[in-house]
């Protein structure tokens, strides 16, 4: 009878045994236990961290003449089509030094509108910063940017344009159309097939996510 109880106990000892080799050995080694997950459209997530460019359509205006400023639009200010900006008071110009804007009057080249009433052409925010580039980062003009030509170009801080007095042909303020946005950046060369036509990609910023 002993016997028999101490068989019945070695194998229930041998069968638990056996069990948690089962349960918890073998599912380590051959993953047979392993949940599996069904990835379904939009579930799965792929990252690229790049640096990207905000594009907006931005008109730079310019001097039609020298002299004296007097701002009515304070920077920042939503305005109507056909607002006057500001003023310039026509004042004979002496000597012919060279602008501090030389180098933003260079680079927008033809991206720039001259208005002697410095009347706004569009509906948008007025803006006295500029750097040049607002010709470059433009909706229409960014699918013709590539990344070599891009990777060349030297982008400085934009330049505050408020002062008290300004030279024939020099920047004044700029017209933003605050509406639409656009981003635009240049993916590694391996990571291209993530991207297909049709998709929504999600772009994470400081302030928050853009669908």
């Amino acid at each position: 009878m002993k016997k028999s109880r101490r068989r019945i106990i070695i194998i229930y000892i041998a069968a638990v045994a056996v069990l948690g080799i089962i349960i918890y050995v073998v599912p380590s080694l051959t993953g047979a236990l392993t949940p599996t997950v069904v990835l379904r459209y939009d579930t799965l997530q792929v990252t690229d961290e790049e640096e990207c460019y905000i594009v907006r359509n931005e008109a730079v205006y310019l001097a039609a003449a020298g002299g004296s400023i007097n701002y009515y639009a304070g920077n920042g200010t939503k305005i109507r089509a056909g607002s006057t900006v500001l003023a310039v008071t026509h004042e004979s110009q002496s000597g012919d030094e060279e602008s501090k804007y030389a180098d933003i009057i260079t680079k927008l080249s033809s991206a720039a509108i001259t208005r002697s009433d410095y009347r706004s052409e569009t509906n948008g925010i007025v803006s006295y910063y500029a750097d040049g580039f607002e010709g470059t980062f433009s909706p229409n003009a960014i699918e013709d940017l590539t990344y070599d030509r891009m990777k060349k170009l030297r982008i400085d801080e934009p330049q505050n344009l408020t002062r008290k007095h300004t030279a024939k042909g020099e920047p004044l303020y700029k017209i933003v159309d605050n509406d639409a946005w656009y981003i635009t950046c240049w993916v590694r060369e391996g990571s291209i097939a993530k991207y297909e036509q049709g998709n929504s990609v999600t772009v994470r910023l400081p302030a928050g996510d853009i669908r």
